[in-house]
């Protein structure tokens, strides 16, 4: 992994080069007097150029160790990131997302790769238990309560798999959740907060509560 990390960080500083390049020279074609279907195609370049990079250096931010074991970390921001890392799959899928977030910061004491690893396999066990459903939907909403908070990720869906209509009436648990569960379980108490998961006519969710963070 060690190893992996460091080829990727050299990668996607020259990556991040080459997209700057794009990103530029879209922006410096786009000041030219052109025919209204190319400059549209121009500010697209531009646009998916500067969306690349972004991702670029969120995956940096990401696999950078983090100096402060226990920073504030606004919760909204790390599901904005989240939903962004996942949002190419969710659409290959077929899975419509949904975010609802308070207007104010919601702060936690929790490492902000830790807690964004969290949330991105709370997203992945969603999508796994949506594969092959209709109208498949993921809303991730974040709760505040005195003293802690919490992100549901819930899945819901018009028409689950046939072969997973049992799942509504049975508790989800062990190793059936899978590893992504079992680390985001792990990495959630690490950080003095814990993972739930309930099922109520086969909708689902996954629920990370933290300990509220002051400023």
């Amino acid at each position: 992994m060690w190893t992996i990390a460091r080829a990727f960080a050299n990668t996607a500083h020259e990556v991040n080069n080459a997209l700057q390049a794009i990103s530029g020279n879209a922006e410096l074609l786009g000041t030219k007097e052109l025919d209204p279907v190319t400059l549209r195609r121009v500010s697209s370049i531009g646009a998916e150029a500067n969306r690349a990079s972004t991702l670029i250096h969120t995956l940096q931010a990401y696999a950078r160790a983090e100096r402060d074991a226990t920073p504030l970390i606004d919760l909204r921001l790390v599901v904005v990131k989240a939903v962004g890392l996942r949002t190419a799959s969710l659409r290959r899928e077929r899975i419509v997302v949904e975010q609802a977030v308070p207007d104010n910061a919601v702060l936690v004491a929790a490492p902000g790769s830790r807690l964004l690893q969290i949330l991105l396999n709370l997203l992945l066990e969603a999508e796994r238990a949506l594969h092959g459903a209709k109208s498949a939907k993921i809303t991730l909403r974040i709760d505040t309560r005195p003293g802690e908070s919490a992100v549901v990720v819930h899945a819901s869906a018009a028409e689950w798999q046939a072969t997973d209509a049992s799942a509504g009436e049975r508790p989800l648990g062990g190793l059936t959740d899978g590893a992504q569960l079992w680390v985001a379980r792990y990495l959630a108490e690490q950080a003095g907060g814990n993972v739930a998961v309930t099922s109520t006519t086969g909708d689902r969710d996954w629920t990370l509560t933290l300990p509220s963070g002051t400023s």
